[in-house]
């Protein structure tokens, strides 16, 4: 007998579930049949004898889970991610409305003298994935844990964040330039009206087959090209 047989599943070792228990002492009958239809209808709820339940968890991966199932309880096999947060919030309301906490304190002093296990409305529980123990308080904390399609859209909207500064960045980088050259040819053009003493510019001639550019044309075609190149490329 394996713990996935008793959870109820075709699978042999039920390799993605998650299983806790909580206390189910003096509850009524209607009680645990409103508590039940708290759960998503995919999870499996179960009143399962304790022997055998330890019997099932022994030489398996479950087996740490074994000290925890003592007394009367009800037993949680969640499979998938998108049940977990659900059924710890069933559990929470669970606890909430019927006063479990409360109860059990009173229980408690009660049978004082013959509790030999620590009476609490969750026993705890266990993830396949981790294969740790988990107390009542580590469990109760998953509610507010992101399911992995979740978190892949988070580190999805991250990316495309970064992509979309990237893309940015890139296209400012020749728009920037063309704007230096074009100050610089402003520049170039305001030194031209002034040429270097002992610079005879009206003795330049073209070589056969050349046309004279005056250094002014020269950085105005450079920013010219350059502002083009802005203009046309394209975004990551």
């Amino acid at each position: 007998m394996c713990i996935a047989e008793i959870g109820g599943t075709v699978e042999p070792d039920w390799p993605n579930a998650k299983f806790m228990g909580f206390n189910k002492e003096k509850m009524l009958p209607n009680e645990m049949e409103e508590a039940r239809s708290f759960f998503p209808p995919t999870v499996n709820v179960r009143h399962l004898n304790n022997n055998w339940l330890r019997k099932a968890m022994e030489g398996t991966k479950w087996e740490p889970m074994r000290d925890k199932v003592k007394g009367s309880n009800i037993y949680v096999f969640v499979e998938t991610d998108k049940d977990l947060k659900p059924s710890i919030q069933a559990y929470m309301k669970i606890e909430k409305q019927f006063g479990r906490t409360a109860k059990l304190d009173v229980l408690r002093e009660e049978w004082a003298d013959d509790l030999t296990y620590d009476l609490q409305p969750m026993i705890g529980g266990m993830m396949s994935e981790e294969w740790n123990v988990m107390e009542p308080a580590d469990v109760v904390k998953l509610k507010d844990f992101p399911t992995k399609t979740e978190l892949i859209g988070q580190i999805a909207g991250s990316i495309k964040q970064v992509t979309t500064k990237l893309a940015v960045g890139v296209k400012q980088v020749p728009t920037k330039l063309a704007i230096g050259l074009k100050k610089t040819v402003e520049k170039g053009e305001e030194d031209g009206k002034r040429p270097g003493p002992g610079i005879d510019t009206s003795c330049q001639k073209p070589k056969h087959g050349q046309t004279l550019v005056s250094e002014q044309q020269s950085w105005a075609l450079l920013a010219q090209k350059a502002t083009k190149s802005a203009e046309h490329t394209p975004a990551v």
